[in-house]
Formats: C-alpha cells, sequence, structure tokens
C-alpha cells in the first residue's frame, strides 16, 4: 500500500495536523480491506480533531500483484498518473472524491485498473501543476503527463530524475508550496533476473 496526502495551508497549523494525520494513520487498521476502507477509517478520525475549514487531500493505492491490478481511492486527489514503460505510454486517472477531514461520514470509492509487469504508477503534489513557471505560467496536470512521457522515452531508467530535473529548470524559486513526487515501476520477473 502507498498513499500520499496534503493539508490545506502551510505553517504551524498545517504543520500540526500533519501530525494528526500521522497518529491517526498509526491507530487505523494496517491492513485495511481496501483503500477506500482506509479512507473512510481515516475520515471519521480526522475530522474529530479538525477545525472547521481545515482539511487534506489523500490518495490511497494498493498494488496486487498476484492479480495484475491496482486499487486506488482519493480523497480530492490530483490525477494520478499510470502507464506502461515497455510501450511507454501514460494517462491520467482520476482521483477525486471529498475533502478528508470536511464531513463526517464521508465514503470513498475503489477504482480498480490493471497494473501488469512493466507498470509504473506516478504520484505527485500539486505543487508539480500549479507552481509559477519563469514565464508566468504552470505546467498543468496535462503538462506533467508529457513530461512523464518523455522521461520514459529518453531517461526510463530515472524518470522520476527527468521530470524533476525539467521541472525545476523551469519553475520559479522558491517555491511557495511543498512538493513531493513518488513515482512506482513494477518490473517484469525476467528484467535483470528479478522483480
Amino acid at each position: 500500500m502507498i498513499f500520499m496526502a496534503d493539508f490545506a495551508g502551510h505553517g504551524v497549523a498545517a504543520a500540526l495536523n500533519t501530525f494528526r494525520l500521522d497518529a491517526i494513520i498509526k491507530e487505523v487498521d494496517s491492513a485495511p480491506s481496501s483503500p477506500a476502507a482506509f479512507l473512510n477509517n481515516v475520515n471519521t478520525s480526522l475530522h474529530q480533531l479538525l477545525q472547521p475549514g481545515q482539511f487534506a487531500t489523500m490518495l490511497c493505492a494498493i498494488v496486487e500483484p498476484s492479480e495484475d491490478r491496482l486499487v486506488f481511492a482519493g480523497a480530492a486527489s490530483p490525477e494520478l498518473i499510470v502507464g506502461s514503460s515497455l510501450s511507454n505510454e501514460a494517462r491520467l486517472e482520476d482521483a477525486s472524491g471529498i475533502l478528508l477531514g470536511a464531513r463526517h461520514g464521508s465514503t470513498y470509492e475503489d477504482r480498480v485498473i490493471d497494473f501488469p509487469e512493466g507498470s509504473f504508477l506516478f504520484l505527485f503534489s500539486d505543487a508539480l501543476f500549479e507552481s509559477p513557471r519563469k514565464d508566468g505560467s504552470s505546467i498543468e496536470t496535462e503538462g506533467v503527463l508529457r513530461l512523464a512521457v518523455e522521461a520514459l522515452e529518453t531517461k526510463a531508467r530515472n524518470p522520476l530524475g527527468f521530470v524533476l530535473d525539467r521541472f525545476d529548470g523551469t519553475v520559479e524559486h522558491p517555491l511557495k508550496d511543498d512538493l513531493t513526487a513518488i513515482w512506482l515501476s513494477r518490473y517484469s520477473a525476467s528484467r535483470n533476473g528479478r522483480r
């Protein structure tokens, strides 16, 4: 299982809420029946702790190699990118849902997609597509998708490094938001004799 969360706001309040979320995650079932069940549990606890107007986005995903699939659920998370490093194809997948902590009793939906050997998953926070570039524009999610495909075609061994280098070279510094990016690849059993 992998998840990524982002609290609204900056500074002390967001930092404290991050600690609250960490404590909640350590208390909830460490082997949930599904990503949606995990988000339901986290939301129930988080809603009791947060002040009105405070919330988080989150994506939770479980890779099931024996089923060649990826199961995920989103709580207003940015879209994720999935694809194949074997065919250099990538696409955006919807990760919308209700913000975590915003409403008691929110429920989340599992989505299932094929995830055979050679597949990859790319998760990123909104700083990657919202941060202003030197020309004043932002890359937007379609631009991140194009970068991911270019990374597969040119830097297959380190696609995340390629994406972040390109981002860093065009964006205004310092960043006004924190940036989190995770690239998870599923290698075939025959590739270099290992999984």
